[in-house]
């Protein structure tokens, strides 16, 4: 099996889940008095939780960004660009002085959103390469499977330790053993049309 190569730093993304949070602030922006603009950067967005994670350093200021979706995922219908299989896949960009490697994974109907998102995990929890991961699941469909996987790698004692970023759509009851941030905050920034985040 060939070797999968990855950067240091590493952003997983599940596409369902940015999509529900986007929708969902635009729907509920005039109760909050949010501005939403029609689109957000999607480059602004991986930036921003990026700095939210606030790794001390990035190795050679790369960021590799890896999506998962499925058919009903596959546009980001309020970010831009917005084709995970065209737009975001094997390309790159540079941005605040780091470089953004994008790329896309579909479920192809083999398995389920949550599967492939979860195998994922596994493969990156896995890998050598990365020592610094931000993990963007979903919190609303399977938020303990993500938990127990973070869990398990963090007191394996035969684990490489990895400097480890859950965002979760709202706090924590109880203390977690791995850092956390706001999975809404960025969306926030990216979509406020005031620009006052």
């Amino acid at each position: 099996m060939k070797k999968l190569n990855f950067a240091p730093t590493v952003i997983a993304i599940d596409a369902a889940y940015v999509n529900r949070l986007t929708a969902s602030l635009k729907e509920f922006s005039e109760k909050i008095d949010f501005n939403a603009k029609e689109k957000g950067d999607i480059v602004k967005y991986v930036r921003c939780i990026l700095f939210d994670a606030k790794f001390p350093y990035v190795p050679n200021n790369q960021v590799q960004v890896i999506f998962t979706y499925d058919k009903d995922s596959e546009l980001l219908p309020d970010l831009t660009p917005s084709s995970l299989s065209t737009e975001l896949n094997g390309v790159a960009c540079c941005d605040a002085g780091y470089e953004f490697l994008f790329s896309s994974v579909p479920t192809e109907d083999l398995i389920s959103p949550e599967g492939l998102f979860l195998d994922l995990l596994d493969i990156l929890l896995e890998s050598k390469d990365i020592t610094q991961l931000i993990v963007v699941g979903d919190n609303d469909v399977y938020p303990e499977s993500i938990h127990q996987k973070l869990v398990d790698y963090i007191f394996d004692i035969n684990s490489e330790k990895k400097d480890i970023v859950r965002m979760l759509s709202k706090s924590s009851a109880v203390e977690l053993p791995y850092r956390w941030d706001s999975a809404l905050l960025p969306i926030m920034a990216t979509m406020d049309n005031t620009e006052r985040y």
